[in-house]
Formats: structure tokens, C-alpha cells, sequence
């Protein structure tokens, strides 16, 4: 067997021994090269050429990064590495294999492609239809037969040899002489049955002879099972040349069964085309095709997209653009369905993505979106003033009122064939991102904007790829689909937990006493609310179009926007209810029953005894404050109704500081209140009705004690019931050893550091004020 590389330019000598075969190819700086991956049969040669994929090349242009191309024409060089020929030998043969069968599975599903060039001849059928194969497709179908029917095999051996090696009396007694002993003949010399061919052994000496033929002039993997006395190469040749025809036909009527005949057809199209071959010098039979990219891009389309995808604008673009593959799945804020865009990147290994891409696959989601936009726009309002055809024709990727825009992730798809042995398995994707995702935008810190788009860049086992597309699996495609489908969102979705911090938004309830207009009215108050903040929060805020009454805030993690970020949450605070929230989680029904207690608390009125249970609020997060009776703190929290913890100061450090956008500060919704130095028996509860960021300046206006820095200023209401007691002196207790074992471990604790400790802020949920 012969191997050429895709498109490497190969020195003339490399490729003498390969004849007229290789007159056509391109000439380029004294080297030739053509873009072909495929199969070659010529005559003329004797041989096959098959033409392997770029992908087999590494990046220093080396075959599996060890072998120069031109030095491995002929496959058998390959074995003159000590180390590596070998396996590597065995492993070109078996890929090769596959290599066809996904170019035949190509040629199936897309008939009328042009990048094609095949050649061959047609061969009969079982049932007398001609069946188009090349000389490949009848070894192939031989080797496949042995492999999938090992109990016919030896089914026919063991009907063939029972009573083999038996003593023959009649025979022993008619021919033999006999001692006398005792009156009972002894017989020396017994004559046994004999082992005869019959007409089933012989069509299995005929196949395995075959098979033979095939391992020892094309290297194919095949094991003669039997014992038994194949021909010789001589011999063999002679069949070729014509009597393997001949007696074929003189056997033919001897059998009946569908398994014989199969055998017996798959042993006369051999010799069929293998005479034709030696008679023939210029017979040639081949399937290659010309941009291999496109078969790549197809292989990965069939595995990952949707079907159906092409009508519109979706896959072939209004610009002339056209997607290579798209499918629709869950998106990363709830469970509505967007659109996920890939481009497949076919290069040698480890190649990098040329820059233009990038810019190009941009475009292609842009298109997308726009494309939605237009239908979405188009689309007509029922009774109740919702679009038709949301899901059926389009997907929704803009909430009208913000102007917020649905995430859209782009990913890059490239194949990879491990230079190392024992990676080179056909049986796992090996599905690994690349780099880090890649974002482009217009706006910083706006990831709900149109023009804020996601790149993820992942490689994949190009041979898992090309044998599941040539198995033609359906289980197996839909396995690999939905699994590579989930591990792309949650790429994603923890791409955007680690950068970004998300919050959810319920407008704050507003109580009227004709209860069937509460919901017009928190949606009336919605839309006033989104108008109000709408220059500050645009591109910030999302609202999923089945979630009216909920909106989501996403803001980027990072200290550059750390002011804007603090200073954009604390104004939504005024209207909003503000609670941290978890990428792919649904707190709609949580949300809801926090919404009626606010109510129940909002239209109390009058204080009662009723507890409120903890678990009702397991959630929420409690602000555990306190104050200091020598600075008179307390007076100025009841007079103002305010609590402050400090943000950050510009002359010193104290206790009590708070330096970056914490999830826990945004979302307090009540503060225990207690005297910082007592036995903590006693503590005040009230409600957290938002917060503002507050300077120096500001806070001696309210009459704050020597303010120093700026502050996060809690607005509080009082409680018209209170929460079940609880250990305070436990929790805060608790939580100075957790805090003297994080300066133990960061090297920081300093004799006095609980003195300065005492009063800084705790942040603990409802249900961990349970377990305490």
C-alpha cells in the first residue's frame, strides 16, 4: 500500500515508483501535491494509493510528528522504526478502513456533491442486482463476512470432521490380518477414516485463501481460524488469472442456503474483479474527493446539528454566508431554547485558527440573531398580547422592554489525531476546549447586549468522528449529539459563573386592597421601573420572555467595573427585590412564595407574636450587625433607620469593612441587630428595604459619628413579626474561629485582632441560622 498526504508537496524522487499515476498533480517549487483524500486502485501499479487527510500531520509537518512523508510512500517503511513502525504500520491500515467507509457514508448522503471523483465497476448481488463497488468494497465485504459470522464457521467445521479419525472396521477386517489370542481377534494395524474435501470445504478453502491473499499483498487484518491447506501463491495467482472464475461456477449449484450463497457470491465478484484486473492493465477503480474540508464539516454537521435547519436564513445566509452547523438547545438563563453556532476548523494538528475567523463567525451569529428578530417583529400578538410563533418559526433573543439580548455562544470545532499510540481510540470523542472563551463586544460590561458574543474553540478525536459518522449509527449519533450538546452549555455556563456575578430582580410588592389587580399592577410598575433604570442597566439586564415578573442582572466580576457595578445594584435596590442567582437553576417558585411574605409584611398592620419560620426563608440571606453603646449607634440606627457597613476606606483599615461587590451584601434582606461586647442574648430584627452607596460627606450630613470612607447604607423596616430565637453567641462565636483559622492559614493573625474583629458583618442564609 501506498500513502499520500493532502496537499503536501512531495519531492519527485519520493514519488517516482508511483508512475503516470502521479503525472496530473501540481507542480510547486520542484515538489508535487494534490488536494485529494480517498482510495486508489491501478493495475498499472499493482497496488493501492490511498490519499490521507492533513489532519494526520503535526505542526512540524511530520506524519504522527515522527515521519517525514516523503520517506514513507511506501507503507512498509514504516516498520524500519523500531520504536513506533510497528503499531503505527497496523494502525494506517485499520484507519485507512475507516477512512473509505466514511467517504462511502459521504457519497450516500449527499449523491450529487461535486467534490467526488469515483470510479468503479458494477458487481452482482444476491439477488442478481448489479451493487456499486470498487475492488476495496469486495475485500472490505469479505473481511466484514469472517468477522460477523464465527458460528457458521464453525458450524460447517464440526458437521465437516465428526467421525474424522474414527476406526473403519469394515475396512480394518476386510484388509487387515488378525492375531488370535484367547479366541478373540487382535487387529495391529487399523485402518481410519479417512478426511476427504467436500464442496463446503472447499468454498471455505477458497475464502480463506482469499483472505490470505489480502493480508499478505494489501496488509489487511485477518486471521484463517482452521487448519486447513490453502493454495499456494502460485496457485492463487492462476485463479486470478482465470480458473478461480471457472471453478466457482462449477460448484455453484451445490448450494442452497442464503449463507452459502453469500460466501459463495462475496468469493466470485473477487475473482471477477481481480481477473479483470490482471487482463486489464489499465483498469483503475477509485473514490477520492477534492476539498476534504467539506466532508469534514459534514461529518460533524450529522452528528451535532439539527435537522431541517436550512430553510431561511439560518444555514444559508441573505449575505451568501452559509452556517456549518447550528442547532437549537436550552439556553444559559432558563430553559428557553437558543441557538448554538459552530464552524468547523479543519487543519493539521494543533494548528491555530487563522484570525479572519473569528470576525467571520461573529458575523454568522449576528445573522442568526437578526434573522429571529425579523420574524419575531413580523409575528402578530394573540388576545393577550403574545407573539404566535415563539418556537415554532423562531426563537426569542430580544426582551423588548430593556433591550437586553439572549446569550448567544459560537463554538469552533477542529479535528485531532493523538500523535501518541495509545490515545488513538475510535471509541472516545476526546471532546477538550482549546483555550479560554473568547468574547468580542462594542460595550464593556455588557454581556445581555446584541453585539456581546461567545467563542469557545474545542478539539475532537477525528477518528471517533469519522467511524461513528461510517457506522451510520442512529442510537449512537443521538448518544453523542445530547451529550456534546450539554457539555458545550455547561462550558459555557461556567465560563460565566467564574467572570460574571447574576442577580435576579422582583419588582418590590406594592399591596392593593382589590387583590385581581395585583398583577396588572406589578406589571404596570414593571415597565415604569425598567424605564426608570433604563439608561443605567441597559445591556446589564435580561428579562426571559416566559418570565414577566422577573428580571436578571449580569454583571461582570472584575475590579475595573467594581464602582459601576455597586452603584448600579444599590439603584435597583430602590424598586427592586434583589437576591444573588445561580446560573441554570429555576427560583421562579421560590421566588414567588418570598414574594407573599413580603406582602403578608408590607400590609401587616400592627405588630404580633406569630414566629416566622426559618425554613420559610432558608434562602434569604441575614446581615448579623452590630453596634457600639459608647458611640451612641444605636440611637442614630433607630432615628435614621439605617444600618451601614463599611465599603471601603481611604485612611485605614477597620473591622467592618467591606471591599468588593459581594453577593451576600446585595442581597441581604434582614439584619439582626445586637450590642457588640455583651453576652449576645438579646438582638433586634428588622427588615433590609435596599441600599444606597454612601461617602464621608453624606454620612456627616445624617450625623454619623467620624465617618471614614464610603458605605453601603442599608434602608431598614421595622418587623411586624419577628423570627423564631436563636443562638447568636453560637453563630458569631463560630464564625470568629473560622475567621482566626483563615489568618492562621494566610499567615495574618496578630495578637489583638479580635478586639478590631468584633462587629464586622456576617452574612449567613436562613437555613444555616437553622443549623446553628
Amino acid at each position: 500500500m501506498k500513502l499520500l498526504i493532502e496537499g503536501y508537496h512531495y519531492s519527485p524522487k519520493a514519488i517516482d515508483s508511483l508512475g503516470r499515476l502521479m503525472g496530473d498533480l501540481t507542480w510547486r517549487d520542484g515538489t508535487k501535491s494534490k488536494n485529494y483524500v480517498g482510495y486508489y486502485y491501478s493495475a498499472q501499479l499493482g497496488d493501492c494509493v490511498f490519499f490521507l487527510p492533513k489532519v494526520v500531520l503535526s505542526e512540524n509537518g511530520l506524519l504522527f510528528g515522527r515521519y517525514n512523508p516523503n520517506d514513507v510512500v511506501d507503507v512498509e517503511k514504516l516498520q524500519e522504526n523500531t520504536e513506533y513502525g510497528t503499531s503505527d504500520y497496523q494502525f494506517l491500515y485499520k484507519f485507512t478502513v475507516w477512512l473509505y467507509r466514511g467517504l462511502k457514508e459521504f457519497v450516500r448522503l449527499n449523491p450529487d456533491s461535486g467534490i467526488v471523483k469515483m470510479k468503479d465497476i458494477s458487481a452482482v448481488g444476491m439477488q442478481g442486482d448489479k451493487v456499486s463497488n470498487t475492488y476495496l468494497d469486495i475485500m472490505l465485504s469479505l473481511q466484514k463476512f469472517q468477522e460477523e459470522n464465527p458460528d457458521y464457521f464453525t458450524f460447517i467445521v464440526k458437521n465437516m470432521h465428526s467421525g474424522m479419525n474414527k476406526i473403519n472396521w469394515t475396512k480394518t477386517v476386510s484388509r487387515e490380518n488378525a492375531i488370535i489370542q484367547d479366541g478373540t481377534p487382535i487387529y495391529l494395524d487399523l485402518v481410519n477414516k479417512k478426511r476427504q474435501v467436500n464442496f463446503d470445504e472447499e468454498l471455505l478453502v477458497i475464502f480463506y485463501s482469499i483472505l490470505n491473499y489480502m493480508k499478505r499483498v494489501f496488509g489487511f487484518e485477518v486471521t484463517v481460524n482452521y487448519n486447513y491447506e490453502l493454495l499456494t501463491d502460485v496457485e492463487f495467482e492462476n485463479w486470478i488469472d482465470y480458473y478461480g472464475e471457472v471453478r466457482l461456477k462449477q460448484i455453484r449449484y451445490k448450494y442452497f442456503s442464503d449463507k452459502d450463497l453469500q460466501l459463495w457470491n462475496l468469493c466470485n465478484n473477487f475473482f471477477e474483479r481481480a481477473t479483470s484486473i490482471h487482463s486489464d492493465k489499465q483498469y483503475k477503480d477509485f473514490l477520492i474527493v477534492t476539498d476534504y474540508h467539506i466532508v469534514f464539516e459534514s461529518m460533524v454537521d450529522e452528528l451535532l446539528s439539527d435537522k431541517g435547519l436550512d430553510i431561511g436564513d439560518l444555514k444559508a445566509q441573505e449575505d451568501g454566508k452559509r452556517v456549518d452547523h447550528i442547532y437549537a438547545y436550552q439556553g444559559l438563563i432558563n430553559k428557553n431554547k437558543i441557538y448554538y453556532i459552530g464552524d468547523s476548523k479543519y487543519y493539521g494538528i494543533g494548528a491555530p485558527v487563522a484570525e479572519y475567523s473569528e470576525y467571520k463567525q461573529y458575523t454568522y451569529a449576528r445573522n442568526v440573531i437578526q434573522h429571529n428578530l425579523s420574524l419575531f417583529l413580523e409575528d402578530e400578538k394573540d388576545a393577550q398580547g403574545r407573539r404566535k410563533n415563539i418556537g415554532k418559526t423562531y426563537l426569542i433573543y430580544r426582551d423588548e422592554d430593556t433591550d437586553g439580548y439572549s446569550i448567544t455562544p459560537n463554538f469552533f470545532i477542529s479535528a485531532r489525531i493523538s500523535e501518541k499510540e495509545e490515545d488513538r481510540e475510535y471509541y472516545e470523542d476526546k471532546l477538550q476546549a482549546r483555550d479560554e472563551i473568547k468574547s468580542i463586544r462594542h460595550f464593556e460590561n455588557r454581556l445581555f447586549d446584541r453585539d456581546t458574543l461567545l467563542l469557545q474553540h474545542y478539539d475532537i478525536n477525528f477518528l471517533f468522528v469519522l467511524s461513528l459518522y461510517a457506522q451510520s449509527n442512529e442510537g449512537l449519533k443521538k448518544e453523542f449529539k445530547e451529550r456534546t450538546k450539554e457539555k458545550f452549555r455547561e462550558n459555557v455556563l461556567s465560563f460565566l459563573k467564574n467572570d460574571y456575578a447574576f442577580f435576579s430582580l422582583q419588582l418590590k410588592p406594592k399591596v392593593d386592597t382589590d387583590e385581581g389587580k395585583n398583577d396588572e399592577r406589578t406589571l404596570d410598575g414593571m415597565h415604569r421601573a425598567i424605564e426608570k433604570h433604563f439608561r443605567s442597566s441597559i445591556g446589564k439586564v435580561f428579562r426571559p420572555y416566559s418570565d414577566e415578573k422577573f428580571m436578571y442582572v449580569g454583571i461582570e466580576d472584575n475590579a475595573k467595573f467594581y464602582e459601576d457595578n455597586h452603584r448600579l445594584l444599590a439603584e435597583l435596590s430602590q424598586d427592586f427585590i434583589i437576591r444573588h442567582y445561580t446560573l441554570n437553576t429555576n427560583p421562579t417558585d421560590e421566588l414567588n412564595k418570598l414574594y407573599q411574605l413580603e406582602v403578608e409584611l408590607d400590609s401587616a398592620t400592627s405588630s404580633t407574636n406569630e414566629f416566622i419560620e426559618f425554613e420559610n426563608v432558608a434562602n434569604e440571606v441575614f446581615l448579623i450587625g452590630g453596634w457600639r453603646k459608647d458611640k451612641n449607634q444605636q440611637d442614630w440606627i433607630h432615628q435614621n433607620m439605617m444600618y451601614n457597613i463599611r465599603r471601603n476606606s481611604n485612611k485605614s483599615q477597620r473591622s467592618g469593612m467591606v471591599k468588593k461587590v459581594d453577593p451576600d451584601v446585595v442581597s441581604a434582606k434582614y439584619l439582626l441587630l445586637y450590642e457588640i461586647g455583651t453576652d449576645y442574648s438579646s438582638y433586634e430584627v428588622y427588615r433590609i428595604d435596599g441600599h444606597n452607596l454612601r461617602g464621608e460627606e453624606y454620612m456627616r450630613k445624617i450625623s454619623y459619628n467620624n465617618p471614614d470612607g464610603n458605605y453601603v447604607v442599608y434602608n431598614i423596616k421595622k418587623m411586624p413579626r419577628n423570627f423564631k430565637p436563636i443562638n447568636l453567641r453560637k453563630i458569631i462565636e463560630a464564625a470568629r474561629i473560622e475567621e482566626m483559622e483563615k489568618r492562621r492559614k494566610e499567615g495574618t493573625l496578630e495578637e489583638g485582632w479580635e478586639e478590631k474583629w468584633y462587629g464586622t458583618p456576617i452574612f449567613k442564609k436562613g437555613k444555616e441560622l437553622i443549623e446553628a
